[in-house]
């Protein structure tokens, strides 16, 4: 996140975040009308590191 907040406060990007990862510096833009987002989580397919896949398997348990 720190990364994507440098590259939008030099100009390089615009993103869409949570209101809760405003930062200071930053101007931000209400999206009134966005509806809720889907969180996605990826790896590379040969990726097999232990916390990755704990994390995945947390985030799968909270799917309704």
């Amino acid at each position: 996140m720190a990364e994507l907040i440098s590259l939008v406060r030099i100009g390089r990007v615009v993103a869409v975040v949570r209101r809760s990862l405003r930062a200071p510096g930053i101007v931000c833009v209400l999206v009134a009308d966005a509806g809720p987002s889907l969180p996605v989580i990826a790896r590379r397919e040969d990726g097999h590191r232990d916390h990755v896949t704990a994390l995945i398997t947390a985030a799968a348990s909270l799917q309704h």
